[in-house]
């Protein structure tokens, strides 16, 4: 999508595979980014109405040192969801990077 700072736009795609790892007994996800960014998170809490998950990085590959990811998934219905991704650099709050709907 064209966007004031990027005229040409870009297309993002990214691949992510869930899992549970019976070792450490938690739920981790596995995110590859056509940016070239790798990144391993872990449900790091579930709402109440367990309709919110919130993944934090373990681990990020081929991203500045030190750069904290955050994965939001808010569940509208069986049919709806929204996704938030946002990034805390080095010093720094997380903030949103993407959103999808």
């Amino acid at each position: 999508m064209p966007q004031e700072k990027n005229p040409k736009g870009e297309v993002h795609e990214d691949r992510t595979y869930y899992s549970y790892d019976t070792n450490r007994k938690v739920i981790a996800c596995r995110q590859f980014n056509s940016e070239g960014f790798i990144n391993q998170f872990v449900l790091d809490s579930l709402s109440s109405d367990q309709k919110t998950l919130i993944f934090i990085t373990e681990n990020s590959e081929n991203a500045p040192t030190g750069l904290r990811v955050r994965l939001i998934y808010e569940i509208k219905n069986e049919n709806e969801f929204v996704e938030t991704f946002e990034l805390g650099f080095v010093g720094k709050q997380f903030s949103c990077w993407m959103t999808n709907h």
